[in-house]
């Protein structure tokens, strides 16, 4: 936002500056400008969630500068962000290529990475919640994970039996000469693994066995949807997932391609007894 609107002062910037912004963004070509890791790439643009993100960002901002008492009003109030794309397709990775990663990483040798992905699978937390994970957050005993996500806000998440083996597995071999108690570290110098070190480390094992869709946001969509598959409410999803709303999960998580609408269609009436699917 600095960079398209100039050094000025803060009571000076207006809706129809912060308009143009986004208007800078909608027309932008580029991505990952301002990345620490990724390079800049050509595109054909940012995406619609890439732009609702920052203008959300830049309204919360606003807002709290309000508070603080140093703007009367929020120029960004009339500040809308883009609709939503409707009819969107699944953005989960697949349960298949789920299994291909942590079975390439566990023939590897890869302990961080195979508790990595399942701490990803098994939760549906966020990657913030597991790169600030630390051994006083997490109960082997019973699989609970105590993570901390967005506006520093706690919740319970749960392994599974696997997922508890393969967390085990990786505190046995974390490097222990370090001075925080995070429980994912670099595995050289042992300094707290960050969100992007966690994109790395999966990009590494998905290159290595052919997996294209990877990013830890993925396992998030993917615990969704396999939540609402074995039958859970929006509203337990939603808790699970920790939402405020449970219109973000509806909006955001519960998306199915036509063939699975289709066959959900089918299964429902089966059950009913009404007929079943045509060959």
């Amino acid at each position: 936002m600095v960079a398209a609107l100039g050094p000025r002062e803060i009571a000076e910037i207006t809706v129809h500056d912060l308009r143009a912004w986004r208007a800078d963004l909608i027309q932008r070509h580029t991505r990952y400008d301002d990345h620490p890791i990724r390079p800049a790439i050509n595109t054909r643009g940012l995406s619609v969630y890439t732009i609702i993100g920052k203008v959300k960002c830049a309204r919360i901002l606003f807002d709290w500068l309000v508070e603080e008492g140093e703007l009367v009003r929020s120029p960004a109030e009339r500040l809308h962000a883009p609709r939503r794309p409707k009819n969107d397709l699944p953005k989960a990775i697949s349960d298949r290529d789920i299994r291909r990663l942590a079975s390439y990483a566990a023939r590897e040798g890869l302990v961080r990475e195979v508790a990595l992905i399942h701490c990803l699978a098994d939760t549906g937390a966020r990657v913030r919640g597991i790169a600030f994970l630390k051994r006083s957050d997490v109960s082997l005993a019973t699989g609970e994970l105590i993570v901390t996500e967005k506006g520093a806000k706690s919740r319970a998440v749960y392994l599974t039996g696997a997922g508890i083996a393969a967390l085990r597995n990786w505190l046995r071999v974390r490097p222990c000469d370090v001075n925080h108690d995070y429980v994912f570290t670099s595995l050289r110098g042992g300094a707290r693994l960050t969100g992007s070190g966690i994109y790395q480390a999966l990009a590494r094992v998905a290159r290595a066995c052919g997996v294209e869709r990877f990013n830890p946001h993925a396992f998030r969509h993917a615990f969704a949807r396999e939540m609402l598959n074995a039958g859970l409410s929006l509203e337990v999803v939603a808790d699970l997932m920790g939402h405020s709303s449970v219109s973000v999960t509806a909006d955001s998580y519960a998306i199915w391609t036509k063939r699975e609408l289709e066959e959900k269609h089918f299964q429902a009436a089966r059950k009913r007894g009404l007929w079943t699917k045509p060959r």
